[in-house]
């Protein structure tokens, strides 16, 4: 990089950090795009003299201008925005779409380094993060999905512990029975027991 490029690239930086801050004090976010209810009179003021200064070719100034009335726009919204919408603290995006592919794809022997690929970081990052924004481990998380959809299961149809394990992504039933009695504290026979006496009616395969 020459130079001359370098002042260029620092001011873009700058500028792009201070639009972000400026999103930020009216409430807008990554996880929160817009902000609701904002088009009050004083406002839509703003906003038409901002277009009347746009097409006003002859105002020496009006660069300023446009600049001055963006700025009071922005400050009449910020009045009116709470501290909480402030204070959101949103995840960052790539987190929440690896959370996602996890959910869809937790039954197809998915590993915590596909799902770190998928959204382009390295695996140890992703589960730092991952365990920062949600509270658990990825892998835990991963295995959480198949219990809760192995529950369901017992609970709800007929199947076999060996049509289960293969639904849920797990090899077999012996490593499907060790997973949940280690969540869960008891086996999948067990569980479906318990639930049964307790009046959950099985589903027959024949009916899903």
């Amino acid at each position: 990089m020459s130079y001359s490029r370098r002042p260029t690239l620092l001011l873009l930086k700058k500028k792009t950090f201070e639009s972000l801050r400026l999103l930020e004090r009216i409430g807008i976010k990554s996880c929160s795009p817009y902000a609701a209810n904002v088009l009050h009179d004083g406002v839509l003021n703003h906003i038409r003299s901002l277009f009347e200064l746009a097409n006003d070719a002859d105002q020496s100034d009006s660069d300023l201008s446009r600049l001055i009335t963006c700025y009071r726009i922005f400050e009449v919204i910020s009045r009116r925005t709470s501290d909480t919408s402030r204070q959101l603290v949103c995840p960052d995006y790539w987190l929440q779409q690896g959370k996602e592919y996890m959910e869809r794809h937790y039954s197809d022997h998915l590993s915590v380094e596909q799902v770190a690929d998928y959204v382009h970081v390295t695996r140890a990052h992703f589960s730092r993060r991952f365990h920062q924004e949600f509270g658990v481990p990825p892998a835990k998380y991963l295995q959480l999905l198949k219990i809760k959809e192995a529950k369901r299961l017992l609970e709800q149809t007929d199947h076999n512990l060996s049509i289960i394990a293969q639904t849920i992504g797990c090899p077999d039933v012996f490593t499907f029975s060790k997973m949940f009695k280690k969540t869960e504290g008891i086996s999948p026979r067990e569980y479906r027991l318990l639930k049964g006496e307790k009046g959950a009616v099985p589903v027959p395969s024949n009916y899903l």
